[in-house]
């Protein structure tokens, strides 16, 4: 038991904390890892991580898992924490909150993340409206992540959809293999159909477009959709589509500084696309003299 009975900023060792369970975020011991590591290492660990007691005499961690982890690799041995007492469903909205800012999440992590928080806020206040094709409609739950999270809340229940396909394809979303689009419709598929469709990519080193997911997805509503249909599907010749650029946020940060939002960055990007095409008319004219 703990001698905590109400909230408290204190210090505790590095060994008494625990992840908190199902935590759908990654850890990376990457370049950021590094720099945090020598951080701690001359300054301490300046905010303290946010907990909660566990029934073990640990403490779960609701905010700084990060941290904890630089603190290990420093040897470092106490943290302060803040030590709150929350129900079980407040303590996942706040975990999500406090890590959903993260730079160059996967696709995954906050399928999983939105997922945890919608289904404690559900069980808080009760399930949202569902339209008669089993789609969830934007409700208040979703609203309020968008909100926090800002995106927009069909971007966010997209993202839900994908806690529904198989590892494969989700593999192929993550490494950017496959849009986002095509996977929010393969996720309509089985379990059996999207399994299919994975041995299809694999076989014909192909990806579905928006419009073959479409067709599948309504195949598959149909009871229609099997092995010949899938190939027959991605088989066909695929219609021109628009497409995003990504870049990841890593490689644009030394040209940036670090208080420039990405909308600012995507904005200068675009001034920056015009002026070169502006450019390359002005160049293409005077050739044409």
């Amino acid at each position: 038991m703990h001698e905590f009975s109400k909230e408290a900023v204190c210090r505790v060792p590095v060994n008494s904390l625990k992840n908190f369970k199902d935590f759908p975020f990654r850890i990376l011991e990457d370049e950021s890892m590094a720099e945090l590591v020598s951080s701690v290492k001359e300054f301490g660990v300046i905010t303290p991580l946010t907990v909660i007691p566990a029934d073990d005499g640990s403490f779960e961690i609701i905010s700084g898992h990060r941290r904890k982890r630089a603190c290990q690799l420093a040897g470092i041995s106490e943290v302060p924490v803040i030590i709150k007492h929350l129900s079980r469903d407040k303590a996942i909205i706040l975990m999500v909150d406090s890590n959903l800012q993260r730079e160059s999440l996967l696709p995954s992590e906050k399928a999983r993340a939105y997922k945890m928080r919608n289904d404690a806020i559900k069980r808080s206040v009760g399930r949202p409206s569902v339209d008669e094709q089993g789609e969830s409609e934007p409700g208040k739950t979703i609203d309020r992540m968008a909100e926090n999270a800002g995106e927009s809340a069909t971007k966010i229940q997209r993202y839900i959809r994908f806690n529904n396909l198989v590892p494969e394809l989700l593999d192929y979303v993550d490494t950017r293999k496959m849009g986002e689009m095509v996977a929010y419709h393969l996720s309509f598929l089985t379990p059996e159909e999207q399994n299919s469709v994975a041995v299809t990519i694999d076989s014909e080193q192909a990806f579905p477009s928006v419009s073959q997911a479409q067709r599948m997805k309504k195949s598959s509503k149909d009871k229609e959709l099997n092995e010949d249909l899938i190939l027959q599907i991605m088989s066909e010749r695929k219609k021109p589509e628009s497409f995003n650029v990504i870049i990841p946020i890593d490689k644009l940060k030394k040209y940036f500084p670090k208080a420039v939002s990405p909308k600012e960055i995507e904005e200068k990007l675009l001034a920056l696309c015009e002026r070169l095409y502006q450019q390359q008319q002005a160049k293409k004219r005077a050739n044409e003299r």
